[in-house]
């Protein structure tokens, strides 16, 4: 009890309250993504609802597995403003990859520095077999964006050979619905300001991560 008392006696203040703000911070930049995500819907819901939705996201996603917090997310969204839950699932599904585009990014850039400091190559890295599936998904996503018709009618085509024929209907228009949640893709703008906004979310969780560290006393390579 009293190592408990003498670390939290410890604690940097200042830094934790530093750490705390863009912890929340990072939060409502979530909601706006999500809200440049949702442009093309015509009920993307107001910025607090998204914004709660987020919270309450986060929340469950640290006592469901798999993510599941992602679903309640999305169900929050749909229960207050009126959007499809396939079409929240889909940019979800665009978050994520936005958020796979900067990562990477943010692995490659000190990765490249570090081989040019010590003349090294990437051959034997497996970065680079990530980078092309990354590349790859990103242009796949893209043309499934730009032909969500046609996707939808593939996926109608394929319920029947399933055997499952009285479901069809129901399929293609939730196809449909999630191709909808894609179509940030379509528009360069958007995607652009989508990824600035995705730089700006993992730049503050950085901070987020950097700060709490240093409130702690706690020692990293690079802190």
């Amino acid at each position: 009890m009293r190592g408990v008392l003498s670390t939290l006696h410890e604690i940097k203040v200042g830094w934790l309250v530093i750490g705390l703000i863009t912890f929340l911070l990072s939060f409502s930049i979530r909601a706006y993504r999500w809200g440049t995500l949702l442009e093309d819907q015509p009920n993307k819901g107001s910025f607090q609802i998204r914004h709660a939705a987020v919270f309450i996201g986060f929340a469950a996603n640290q006592i469901l597995p798999a993510n599941a917090g992602e679903l309640v997310r999305s169900g929050i969204l749909k229960r207050f403003s009126g959007i499809s839950l396939s079409a929240c699932v889909g940019s979800l599904f665009a978050a994520r990859l936005l958020d796979a585009i900067v990562a990477f990014i943010f692995l490659f850039a000190p990765l490249l520095t570090l081989a040019r400091t010590d003349n090294q190559s990437f051959g034997g890295l497996p970065i680079i077999g990530l980078g092309l599936v990354l590349v790859f998904l990103c242009i796949t996503i893209g043309t499934i964006s730009r032909h969500p018709t046609f996707i939808a009618k593939k996926v109608g085509t394929l319920t029947q050979i399933l055997g499952m024929a009285h479901l069809e209907g129901k399929m293609v228009q939730r196809a449909e619905r999630f191709l909808s949640g894609l179509t940030v893709f379509r528009s360069v703008r958007r995607t652009l300001i989508s990824l600035i906004q995705t730089v700006c979310i993992w730049g503050i969780s950085g901070i987020t991560f950097w700060s709490t560290l240093i409130a702690f006393d706690l020692h990293e390579p690079g802190f």
